[in-house]
């Protein structure tokens, strides 16, 4: 355990281009989940508070997945790093002004990989490994589902509160893990898809079941993952089972 919390200590960190990158990703992505502020007329003051909170909840997003990925990374010896997607974060801005923020497409960004020589020394395949590269891409978008999930558990559930805050924070946690496991590169999604198809399946299974359950307003963690398991079973029959 110490040799892990000296190894995060040195390399848990963002380069100066990294944290450019970060903060110019999460400024564009509040941009498209606040540019509608719900409002009837726009007021200026109002807007710049909504794209405010907005942003600290976005950066917030952003930290959990890259902290999730980069504490594995270390753990296996590798240098993770997060690298902006300009093309996919022009085309969110404009979809996102031209719907008059009606329709939000996250796509930021995803991360890069490379070897930590001293941490990977006595490894099994010193180099970079495809299915260790798609689990802790996979891990980004489960710590934003984790967290949207605690969010409504504690403040819902538990507690019994309720603001539109908590709905933007979960909202938020879940809308940009949906994104970043689409299989577009240079998205996450990509390197869980050819790290470990099965896991990829019942990944976005899941995600894709609690999203139509949330868009029909029935909110069940059970019933997303049966969903998704049958998701899962039915790949796995019509297209893994022969290649096993």
């Amino acid at each position: 355990m110490g040799k892990f919390y000296g190894a995060v200590k040195e390399h848990y960190k963002f380069s100066r281009r990294e944290t450019m990158e970060l903060l110019i990703s999460v400024a564009l992505v509040a941009l498209m989940f606040a540019f509608d502020d719900g409002s009837e007329s726009f007021q200026l003051g109002h807007w710049l508070f909504n794209y405010f909170n907005t942003a600290v909840i976005v950066l917030l997003a952003f930290l959990i997945a890259l902290t999730a990925q980069k504490l594995w990374g270390i753990a296996v010896g590798y240098r993770v790093r997060y690298k902006m997607w300009s093309y996919g974060l022009a085309f969110g801005v404009a979809v996102a002004i031209l719907s008059r923020g009606a329709i939000i497409l996250p796509l930021p960004g995803g991360v890069s990989f490379a070897v930590i020589p001293r941490l990977r020394l006595g490894g099994f395949r010193f180099g970079l490994k495809y299915s260790l590269i798609g689990w802790i891409s996979g891990l980004g978008p489960i710590a934003n589902v984790f967290t949207a999930m605690s969010a409504k558990a504690l403040f819902f559930q538990l507690l019994g509160m309720s603001s539109p805050l908590i709905d933007r924070l979960i909202f938020i946690n879940f809308m940009l893990a949906f994104f970043m496991v689409l299989p577009i590169p240079p998205l996450p999604g990509l390197a869980l898809f050819f790290g470990n198809r099965m896991l990829y399946v019942i990944v976005f299974g899941f995600m894709f079941a609690y999203a139509l359950l949330f868009v029909i307003g029935f909110y069940s963690l059970i019933v997303a993952i049966l969903i998704a398991v049958i998701i899962w079973l039915s790949y796995y029959f019509m297209f893994e089972r022969e290649w096993s």
